[in-house]
């Protein structure tokens, strides 16, 4: 008995022990398995800096965490293309020309739809009346024909809402140094003014040429950008230039 309360007093310790000990390992961050950094506690109860658990955003630290909020995507980008492949084999092939496996005739498609990847949008072919000969050599001569005479090939696809667009990605063929006759006949639809016009082109080996100045003259009142220039060879592996240059003129970061 004479040993019992030094008993008691040792059991005691004991115990305040294993519950000092219970607390600390609760306080102490878990590591990853495999990576032994530590991992944030309790993850799946923290909410993340600058979003409402409800609402999915915190307007008021949207801008202080660096999250802007996403705008309607494409809302006011119209991407209008003209295509041989859509002109040349009827309208009920219209879904080809999205096809990079397409040599010269899909080229311009590609890349509206590379445009269109990068900055959202909606997408628009200008399509004639007429169709084009289907064959490349017979195309560009009808076109050199139409340059001439300076022909406004009549359109069967039309823009019913243009004044809701403010930006323009305007895809085109170089023909004969210029944009073909069936995008004068476009530009000249509508009124184009106080909009902004990005121009591209696909080509043979002339680049742009005198398309960005024609397309200036033709809608005055509108501010055009930088055009792009992509080869038909190069066609298929162009969404990184499209993309910087995309991001060079501000349309995308």
């Amino acid at each position: 008995m004479r040993n019992g309360p030094a008993l008691i007093l040792a059991l005691m310790m004991m115990f305040s022990l294993s519950a000092c000990g219970n607390n600390s390992h609760q306080n102490t961050p878990s590591t990853m398995p495999g990576t032994g950094q530590p991992s944030e506690p309790n993850a799946e109860q923290t909410p993340i800096p600058g979003e409402n658990t409800e609402l999915g955003k915190d307007p008021e630290n949207e801008r202080e965490n660096g999250d802007m909020p996403e705008p309607d995507a494409g809302s006011d980008i119209l991407i209008v293309y003209f295509s041989r492949a859509g002109n040349s084999y009827g309208t009920e092939d219209v879904d080809a020309v999205t096809s990079a496996s397409l040599a010269i005739p899909g080229n311009t498609a590609v890349i509206a739809n590379m445009v269109e990847e990068a900055i959202g949008g909606d997408l628009f072919q200008i399509i004639t009346v007429d169709p084009y000969p289907k064959d490349y050599r017979e195309t560009t001569d009808v076109a050199r024909v139409e340059l001439d005479e300076d022909a406004r090939p009549e359109l069967s696809t039309h823009v019913e809402n243009m004044d809701a667009y403010d930006i323009v990605v305007l895809g085109y063929p170089n023909w004969w140094g210029t944009i073909p006759m069936a995008v004068y006949t476009f530009l000249e639809e509508y009124d184009f003014s106080g909009k902004t016009i990005v121009p591209y082109c696909t080509h043979q080996g002339s680049g742009l040429g005198r398309s960005a100045t024609d397309i200036k003259t033709l809608c005055p009142d509108s501010t055009i950008l930088d055009g792009l220039a992509v080869s038909g060879s190069r066609v298929s592996n162009a969404q990184s230039d499209v993309n910087k240059w995309l991001s060079d003129l501000g349309l995308v970061e």
